[in-house]
């Protein structure tokens, strides 16, 4: 009775599908251009770091970027795919979308350039259609939705980060996880690159001083040479 009450209550419950991927960080054992080669570990460094990407994955710049790569990825769609949206999910798409709509922001199988035209259009104002899609909950598109079906968590105490989605369309679970990765990955590396970016300006510029002395004391020893013959 209980297996038959189950069964009978639950027949039309959606499915859940849940992915997950693994990024290698480098954050605890990666190696620096500061390392002697005796360098140790400083546990709360590390930790520090895992935060900061774990908040990396999860801000709303990131979310937003995956949700308008996900909008995009299904427009360019000319029907049901399963490996990216289902029946149900497209059908729904649909009714969120005219034909005009569409034609706007669509370039027929080109998703950057269909990402870019969401992003200029939704950017234009604070009240629009796009702006409301993202903060509506119900949706694949709504940010509020896909940040509460991240995980995001360190492997032990590895250098690995564990990055998971959950959702009812296997497709969509899948895709969303991989322009998470990306998006998350790019706007870290931007992060520390920036950082890099003004230590390498820094040696550049004692570089240049440097060499404008160098040239500046020639200069006077063969100033010196000519006059004293």
């Amino acid at each position: 009775m209980l297996a038959a009450s189950v069964f009978y209550f639950t027949r039309n419950m959606q499915r859940q599908y849940q992915s997950s991927a693994t990024v290698y960080t480098g954050l605890a054992s990666g190696y620096s251009i500061t390392d002697d080669g005796d360098t140790k570990i400083d546990y709360f460094q590390v930790n520090n770091a895992f935060d900061n990407l774990i908040n990396t994955v999860k801000s709303r710049e990131t979310i937003e970027e995956v949700a308008l790569k996900l909008l995009a990825q299904h427009l360019i769609l000319e029907k049901p795919d399963p490996n990216i949206l289902d029946v149900a999910g497209f059908e729904a798409l649909k009714e969120l979308f005219t034909d005009e709509e569409r034609r706007q922001f669509v370039v027929k199988g080109n998703l950057n350039k269909t990402y870019d035209n969401l992003k200029q259009f939704k950017d234009k104002t604070n009240k629009n259609k796009l702006v409301y899609i993202l903060t509506e909950p119900g949706s694949y598109y709504s940010i509020t939705g896909i940040l509460g079906k991240i995980t995001a968590t360190r492997k032990q105490n590895s250098d690995i980060l564990e990055v998971g989605y959950v959702t009812t369309d296997p497709g969509v679970c899948q895709n969303t996880l991989t322009f998470l990765t990306q998006a998350f990955a790019r706007r870290y590396k931007g992060i520390k690159g920036s950082e890099t970016t003004n230590v390498v300006k820094y040696f550049e510029e004692q570089l240049r001083i440097a060499f404008k002395g160098l040239q500046g004391s020639e200069n006077k020893l063969l100033e010196f040479g000519v006059n004293n013959r």
